[in-house]
């Protein structure tokens, strides 16, 4: 036999490499248990603000006064309070206007008592580097989405994106010459090197924000095209199913959908039939697209600690576990939504997706004896900038203060083996895979919290042993003495 072949497998065998002979014909086959079009996200479109609260005594101050200090402080936070939605009243904003008018010593001081949560109290601020800020487009979970897959594409999965915008690698922003990163979500005829005449998710899917209309492709009495972007795995904007979990019928315009495991558990890997027919939501398109990309991935849902609809003793997802996820460089996706109904009544269509919002935690801020004891940070997927804290628990969110935190997805990336050679009696075996810089925010300490460890079997045969060749490791290529014909693999340690 010539050639090695690749083998994707579920469990903790991630990548096998199969060697036998020459490497001239390295053949790559798709990964095992494929699925078709899948569908479905997160949405929340009510309103922009800071988690940040205003002082009282700051938000009282009379906008007319003889110092320029409370002129600014004062007008800046009644503008806030009169335009609740305008994403342009950000907490960096009355920052960069505080400092025009205080000497560097006073600034701080005020900023350190006044505006912000004080780093001097905090026990634990770590945040995920790299992480993109895009604007909502489309729905709000897909471009929560979108965050997370421009972020793993930035940090060790290059194929997730391959467009033309920022020259194939996922930029930071949406904005301006990288408005095409959008089509990574949500595909459209004639944008992002998309021939005008191939209709993709927004031509086939997308009429407004909460249309309960046809999708356009049945109004158009064409087929659907295949599916090729996040939302169209996801489910975003399908308005295609009668029974999404017993809860509502979707999906409209901008939203999407997640089965929870009422019980309180981790739901892995799961993909939802309903009399034999798969309905796609956020978890499993998720999964779907990651393989749609030639990778793949563990994802997992759950509600959190503090849910009241755990029908179990189970934990839930707790902040152990959510400082968990930051610290292996995992960034979390959050689905917020207000308590109450699980479905809206609109004209000519009952029980539809209710108000959600989907936003990504990339950083952990740890307060104690304050309102930040289990403090997250999060992309709010507005592209706000800025930073923007919130805790995990059952309170009010601060960007949006009739929602809460319903529940977590986890996206745990695999590694995939993409190059072998063989020179000199030795065999250099390259791989993808996560990538993450975590930094200590207190004391500029930056890890890389993923290691990687090659193993090799010399048969598959019932009973076959993986033994580790070398060391772990933080790089993702490893040259070994060459044994003749092998099989390797490269697991992602946690």
């Amino acid at each position: 036999m010539r050639g090695s072949v690749l083998m994707h497998e579920l469990g903790d065998l991630h990548v096998v490499a199969a060697v036998f002979g020459d490497l001239e014909e390295l053949a790559f086959f798709e990964p095992s248990e494929g699925l078709e079009s899948l569908g479905g996200f997160f949405h929340a479109e009510a309103g922009v603000g800071s988690a940040i609260r205003a002082p009282e005594e700051l938000a009282g101050l009379p906008v007319q006064t003889k110092s320029p200090l409370a002129f600014d402080v004062g007008a800046l936070y009644r503008m806030r309070e009169l335009q609740p939605g305008n994403p342009a009243m950000r907490m960096h904003s009355i920052i960069d206007r505080l400092a025009k008018h205080l000497p560097g010593s006073a600034f701080l001081s005020l900023v350190a008592a006044t505006l912000l949560p004080p780093v001097a109290a905090a026990q634990n601020w770590q945040e995920i580097l790299d992480t993109p800020d895009y604007e909502w487009y489309a729905g709000c979970f897909g471009t929560g989405c979108g965050n997370l897959g421009g972020y793993w594409d930035r940090n060790g999965l290059p194929d997730l994106y391959t467009g033309p915008t920022g020259d194939g690698v996922a930029p930071l922003n949406s904005r301006n010459a990288n408005f095409g990163i959008r089509s990574m979500w949500v595909s459209k005829a004639g944008v992002d090197g998309r021939p005008t005449n191939m209709p993709g998710h927004m031509d086939d899917y997308y009429v407004s924000y909460e249309s309960t209309a046809a999708d356009p492709y049945v109004t158009a009495g064409r087929p659907e095209h295949p599916a090729d972007s996040i939302g169209d795995f996801i489910g975003l904007n399908q308005r295609k199913w009668s029974n999404l979990g017993g809860e509502c019928a979707g999906n409209i315009d901008a939203f999407s959908f997640v089965f929870w495991d009422k019980t309180g558990n981790r739901r892995w890997n799961y993909s939802h039939t309903n009399a034999g027919q798969y309905i796609p939501d956020i978890q499993s398109g998720l999964k779907a697209w990651m393989r749609y990309r030639g990778y793949d991935a563990d994802v997992f849902t759950q509600l959190p600690y503090y849910s009241t609809e755990k029908t179990t003793s189970a934990p839930g997802f707790t902040y152990a576990d959510m400082k968990a996820e930051i610290l292996a460089g995992n960034p979390v996706l959050l689905f917020l939504q207000p308590p109450g109904p699980l479905y809206r009544n609109f004209p000519g269509l009952t029980n539809a997706n209710p108000e959600i919002h989907g936003v990504m935690a990339y950083g952990i801020w740890e307060l104690p004896d304050s309102d930040y004891p289990n403090g997250i940070i999060i992309r709010t997927s507005w592209g706000s900038g800025g930073t923007y804290y919130e805790d995990f628990s059952n309170r009010p969110m601060g960007i949006l203060p009739d929602y809460r935190i319903r529940g977590v997805i986890v996206v745990r990336p695999r590694p995939k083996i993409r190059n072998m050679t063989r020179s000199n009696g030795n065999i250099t075996i390259d791989w993808d895979g996560p990538t993450s810089q975590v930094q200590n925010m207190m004391t500029a300490e930056t890890t890389t919290p993923q290691r990687y460890l090659l193993e090799r079997a010399t048969s598959l045969n019932p009973g076959a042993k993986f033994t580790a060749v070398g060391s772990a490791t933080t790089a993702r290529t490893m040259t070994i003495p060459d044994i003749g014909q092998a099989y390797y693999r490269v697991t992602l340690l946690r």
